[in-house]
């Protein structure tokens, strides 16, 4: 809340025409009021998650509106197969192959990281990967050798 206040007492300061400062207003308290709703989906999906920085949750942001929209997307499509490119720890995969019961799920990742990231911490990354998926692809893997 102090940031938010802060930003607009900036934007008030620079002399904000009005209809941004109400734009700005209204989108803080529906963005405040969609990441309390994720937040709430973040302790359903990852118990028991596994990661290197508990503050770094770059899929967690989305998840309510994904549980919200994906419904919509599937009906009409019916998923089948999904493909993920960068996998990191598996938040992502775990989120889809909870949410897509009979669709497979392709994970890629080099784990090699990118400029943003340390190099040292792939291989722990891999390894968190590995053990946060494992019950969700072995389940996955039994229930689809029944159909």
């Amino acid at each position: 809340m102090k940031k938010f206040i802060k930003n607009l007492v900036k934007l008030i300061i620079i002399n904000t025409p009005y209809f941004v400062l109400e734009n700005f207003i209204k989108n803080f308290f529906r963005n405040h009021y969609e990441r309390k709703k994720s937040k709430n989906l973040e302790k359903i999906y990852y118990k028991n998650f596994i990661t290197i920085d508990k503050k770094t949750k770059w899929f967690c942001y989305n998840l309510q509106f994904l549980t919200k929209n994906l419904p919509k997307i599937n009906t009409t499509l019916k998923i089948k197969k999904i493909l993920e490119i960068g996998s990191y720890e598996g938040r992502s995969a775990i989120f889809f192959i909870t949410f897509f019961n009979y669709a497979k799920i392709y994970c890629v990742d080099t784990w090699k990281g990118s400029d943003e990231h340390k190099k040292n911490i792939f291989k722990r990354v891999e390894k968190n990967f590995d053990l946060n998926t494992f019950s969700y692809f072995r389940l996955k893997q039994d229930i689809n050798q029944n159909y």
